[in-house]
């Protein structure tokens, strides 16, 4: 039997994960589902456990795409270290964002929403990763090729960064630039600091 403190927590999860769902489809009062306290805040971090199944599916559709192009060999893959990698960077980038907006938040005038935002933020990138988690997975079922993983990946990308853009908006209520310029500023941060610590420790 789970403990009631599992119990609550599944609850939390479970509300989190249906206010982001509402956001993504702009629903009314989808924030409510939210728990906008310390609390909250704090656990919306653990959220990156949900991540892991997106994660191992992106991660075998790498080393799928990576086989079939020849960059590494299939008879000697380096599986551990690759998912080594990834999961370093996974980490990193988990944390990255919100440190960085702590210490931006001030200048930018968004310090009363900060909290907030990011338990936005950490709840609906467990929904953008299943958006992401489709065509990967289509692709390493062999049900499509890699070029319609390719444009199905360019789609989950148009839409993960319109959610996350709808994400600030709500959140923060903040004006378009500056939702604009948050969108692009995480995902640019995260394509460097992945592709940084990629050149440090990938395999």
């Amino acid at each position: 039997m789970a403990e009631p403190g599992a119990v609550a927590i599944i609850l939390h999860a479970k509300r989190a994960l249906e206010g982001a769902i509402d956001l993504l489809f702009a629903r009314p009062k989808a924030l409510a589902g939210f728990e906008f306290t310390i609390a909250g805040f704090w656990l919306s971090f653990a959220a990156i456990v949900l991540l892991v199944p997106p994660f191992v599916i992106s991660t075998l559709s790498e080393a799928r795409l990576g086989i079939g192009l020849g960059l590494w060999p299939e008879d000697a893959f380096p599986w551990g270290a690759l998912f080594a990698a990834r999961a370093v960077e996974l980490v990193v980038d988990w944390v990255f964002f919100p440190v960085v907006m702590a210490i931006l938040a001030r200048p930018l005038g968004i310090a009363a929403r900060y909290v907030p935002y990011m338990i936005v933020r950490n709840w609906a990138n467990v929904v953008a990763a299943a958006i992401y988690a489709v065509p990967e997975v289509l692709f390493s079922f062999g049900v499509i090729g890699g070029d319609v993983w390719l444009a199905a990946t360019l789609v989950a990308f148009l839409i993960v960064v319109y959610y996350r853009f709808q994400v600030a908006r709500a959140a923060l209520g903040a004006p378009i630039g500056l939702a604009a310029g948050l969108v692009a500023f995480e995902m640019l941060s995260s394509v460097v600091v992945t592709e940084l610590l990629d050149r440090v420790i990938g395999p």
